[in-house]
């Protein structure tokens, strides 16, 4: 499940910065992105998007990719579009064995 959960960097507005404790699991992925491609790709699209590849790189490529391709489209044709930069960085979690 995608969530978004708090915006870096917005113009003269401090972040809300929250700690606190998530349960992740060996062989879950934390996405870390730009707002240039959350604005432009859905959470559910970025989920099928990611589930189409073995290897979290090809998917966080091919989210780039789409993320891309859909901000050139225009808000005319699409709502969503927003020329952004376009970043993104995959964490797949491994614990070791003790």
């Amino acid at each position: 499940m995608f969530t978004i959960t708090e915006a870096l960097g917005a113009p003269r507005q401090s972040p809300d910065i929250r700690i606190g404790r998530l349960s992740m699991h060996d062989g879950d992925v934390l996405l870390l992105t730009t707002d240039g491609i959350h604005d432009n790709v859905p959470d559910q699209e970025m989920e099928k998007i990611f589930a189409t590849y073995d290897r979290i790189d090809d998917g966080l490529e091919a989210l780039a990719n789409r993320a891309q391709d859909l901000s050139r489209l225009g808000k005319k044709v699409y709502p969503r579009s927003k020329r952004d930069d376009i970043s993104g960085v995959a964490v797949v979690v491994r614990f070791a064995a003790a």
